[in-house]
């Protein structure tokens, strides 16, 4: 039961082997999806509730980020390589939180 057809992803994990997400680690899933110039702001994830997972592998995995018209997310360095996982799972995402208002100061 692999995820996709020629996928590198054969190692099926349970959720118990999947890193901890603290409040440190979640830092570099954070940012800003604005597009306009007067919305600046670094907004941390919501918790994510009800989570129920139906396939979950871990394979290798590369990190890259390149220049984009969405944003410089390629000036986003990763502090630390985790792992690769890939997962099939349904979830509430909670509301999220203004971590930093750039135009405020």
């Amino acid at each position: 039961d692999s995820p996709t057809q020629g996928s590198k992803f054969a190692n099926r994990v349970c959720p118990d082997g999947l890193p901890e997400a603290t409040a440190g680690n979640d830092r570099y899933r954070s940012g800003s999806l604005a597009t306009a110039a007067e919305i600046k702001q670094l907004v941390e994830n919501g918790e994510m509730s009800d989570v129920k997972i139906h396939k979950l592998f871990k394979g290798p995995g590369v990190v890259s980020f390149r220049p984009t018209v969405a944003g410089d997310f390629w000036r986003l360095e990763p502090k630390e390589f985790l792992g690769s996982y890939y997962q099939v799972c349904d979830y509430t995402q909670g509301h999220g939180k203004v971590v930093h208002d750039y135009l405020q100061g």
